[in-house]
């Protein structure tokens, strides 16, 4: 089934929950309940593997710039047609109070079988046992 803008966004809000799936092969990237709805519902598990696929650029940019939150940004220009995907990292200048987002990967899509619009989700890394990282994927009403 096809859903609308409006109804995927309902889907992100709604879904919310405490638990995290693993959508890939890489034991370092989960999902939480309201993301994996949306893969689920809307067919479109490509997204987390696309995010899969830019984490080495995003760990190497939280190590350097010791920042782990990240905004993924899912844009599609048209109806059902292509779009991209960015991942950028917020960057805030107490001097001037100014907010700013640096590009930490641009992947464009030739086909998005998604309504036309913009969705928004964040990546966030965490510290685990061993010293190593796990990235969680969440959309912004479970932030």
């Amino acid at each position: 089934m096809k859903h609308t803008y409006n109804e995927i966004q309902d889907i992100l809000n709604s879904e919310c929950g405490d638990r995290y799936y693993r959508t890939t092969n890489n034991y370092n990237f989960v999902v939480t309940t309201a993301v994996y709805a949306f893969f689920t519902k809307c067919d479109a598990f490509w997204v987390g593997d696309l995010v899969n696929l830019c984490i080495p650029k995003i760990y190497n940019e939280m190590v350097k710039f010791d920042d782990r939150f990240f905004i993924v940004f899912l844009k599609v220009d048209e109806d059902r047609g292509k779009g991209k995907l960015k991942i950028q990292r917020e960057i805030y200048d107490p001097e001037t109070e100014d907010t700013h987002y640096h590009n930490v990967e641009k992947v464009s899509i030739p086909f998005i079988d998604l309504p036309k619009g913009e969705y928004k989700f964040y990546l966030i890394g965490q510290l685990t046992e061993g010293n190593k990282y796990m990235f969680i994927m969440l959309s912004p009403s479970e932030y």
